[in-house]
């Protein structure tokens, strides 16, 4: 649902209308971020106690982990299966 702005090839903004904005930072839900190192941050992660959720896109062949930055806004970690496969 929603729409995909675009730099080129590469989406970079995801607009998603809402009836009632949740609870949270603000009108912003999280800010994602393209990855390599997938095994690395995993490992960083589970060291610093830092609780993810994970999530398998296989439609677009990504992989999300997903957490909280300390003043609460939702942080998407985003790898290509590639990055995923390479740790």
């Amino acid at each position: 649902p929603g729409a995909w702005v675009y730099a080129g090839d590469h989406p970079v903004l995801h607009l998603i209308e809402r009836d009632q904005v949740p609870d949270g930072t603000g009108r912003v839900d999280h800010v994602a971020f393209r990855c390599t190192g997938y095994g690395d941050i995993k490992q960083r992660l589970e060291a610093a106690g830092v609780e993810y959720d994970e999530r398998v896109v296989p439609k677009f062949n990504l992989t999300q982990l997903f957490l909280q930055s300390p003043d609460g806004l939702k942080l998407e970690l985003t790898f290509t299966e590639e990055t995923v496969a390479a740790g």
